[in-house]
């Protein structure tokens, strides 16, 4: 969505958003296996979730172009890559949206991706830390994004084990999340990063969006596969945003 129609548009109320942004979250299958790293990790939780929630992939920069961590997260917060890549100044995410916005992570870059969008930066190392610090704030913001890295780190050390633990271990906290309360939960990513290949790739990322606004698909795990059979297809990772402000109910009709 055009940033300045987005900004026309947005109400200052509606739902709190939670925005899980696994950084690696996309993988490969292994020859041995024939499933990828979602396929093959224990994700109960997160397969229950998909069965009811929408979802999809997203394509960060476009076809065939492998973002870099910074692009990926630009694209998340809803800025179109292509226009605000390196160089390019950003609008402040609350003039564009009217909302309260804090990005919880330890990892430098995305902090500062987060700070040239004039959004606030917690500290949050893993995923039952970020958690803990949601529920004592839970007042103070609007949208919550978890920059979760675990997942990347394995995948950079080619350690698919490594990295099935990793996603697992976010399943495991996945309940802790949804008792948030939050009004839409989702679950995506900045980058695929394959622990195959120990490189990010342009394969797009699977996407979760869970609100008492969804529609349920087609989709009953959550993975690659399945996501490419859910009802939101194959979007642009910069529309990701405007989606999870209308599933909170903060975007008025367009045309009105």
């Amino acid at each position: 969505m055009d940033l300045a129609l987005a900004s026309k548009l947005t109400r200052p109320e509606g739902g709190k958003i939670v925005f899980c942004a696994i950084d690696g979250l996309g993988g490969l299958a292994r020859e041995e296996t024939l499933r990828s790293e979602l396929e093959k990790a224990d994700i109960t939780h997160l397969d229950r979730l998909a069965a009811r929630s929408e979802v999809g992939l997203t394509e960060v920069a476009g076809p065939g172009l492998t973002p870099g961590p910074r692009i990926g997260l630009l694209a998340l917060l809803g800025y179109d890559p292509l226009e605000y890549g390196p160089g390019a100044a950003i609008p402040a995410f609350s003039d564009t949206w009217k909302a309260r916005a804090v990005m919880l992570t330890h990892d430098e870059t995305a902090a500062g991706v987060a700070r040239s969008a004039g959004i606030e930066v917690l500290p949050g190392d893993g995923v039952q830390s970020q958690i803990a610090t949601v529920r004592i704030r839970l007042a103070d913001f609007d949208v919550f994004i978890l920059h979760i890295t675990a997942v990347a780190e394995a995948a950079f050390a080619r350690d698919f084990p490594r990295k099935c633990h990793a996603l697992s271990e976010f399943d495991a906290a996945l309940p802790d999340l949804q008792s948030l309360g939050a009004d839409v939960l989702a679950i995506g990513g900045p980058r695929s990063i394959p622990a195959l290949l120990a490189t990010p790739t342009w394969h797009p990322v699977p996407l979760l969006v869970s609100s008492v606004h969804g529609r349920e698909g087609n989709a009953q795990h959550f993975n690659e596969q399945e996501c490419l059979r859910g009802s939101l297809g194959i979007m642009r990772a910069a529309d990701v945003m405007p989606l999870l402000f209308a599933h909170a109910l903060r975007l008025q009709p367009y045309g009105d």
